[in-house]
């Protein structure tokens, strides 16, 4: 069913305490041993100071190398912004912008077939055919620069018309 709790109390006696507290080491380090190996990407280090010893750390990997090398990259990855948490809100901006870039994609692909901006039969021409088109294409051009100019001056017009009139147009 499970452990019963147990009770936690101080030790009195300092041998009885020593040896305790190497034994729960000793599980430490195995524990350490056991993670490092289901888990083959991660570096794990232990470090465990005695109470009341001036005495040297216990270390695991018992390399102090390895140990510096891993407390160096812990020291190296705090500086550095943590990476962004991706929250709902960012889902659902990442999936609008990905719908908007495919949206702009199809509709430039209806664009390019609905008004192309080349001819493959203007290539195949000689040319006095060459020519002719570019009569036409002048013409048309010549066309709508009238156009143009007739409704600027029309509008000129109308603008003086109006100047200093007080006309209701919806009233006419």
């Amino acid at each position: 069913m499970g452990r019963a709790k147990t009770e936690l109390k101080c030790l009195s006696i300092e041998k009885d305490r020593k040896g305790r507290f190497k034994t729960r080491i000793k599980g430490l380090e195995s524990k350490m041993k056991k993670f490092s190996d289901k888990c083959k990407g991660s570096e794990a280090c232990l470090i465990v100071y005695e109470e009341g010893s001036n005495a040297a750390p216990m270390i695991w990997p018992k390399d102090s190398n390895k140990v510096k090398s891993l407390i160096k990259k812990y020291e190296a990855q705090k500086n550095v912004r943590p990476p962004k948490i991706f929250d709902l809100q960012d889902f659902f901006e990442h999936k609008k912008t990905s719908v908007e870039a495919e949206t702009s994609k199809v509709r430039k692909c209806i664009y390019s077939v609905e008004y192309p901006t080349s001819d493959l039969n203007i290539q195949s021409l000689d040319l006095e055919q060459l020519r002719m088109f570019i009569g036409i294409l002048d013409n048309k051009i010549g066309v709508c620069a009238e156009r143009v100019n007739m409704l600027k001056n029309s509008q000129k017009v109308e603008s003086n018309f109006n100047f200093g009139h007080n006309v209701d147009r919806h009233n006419c």
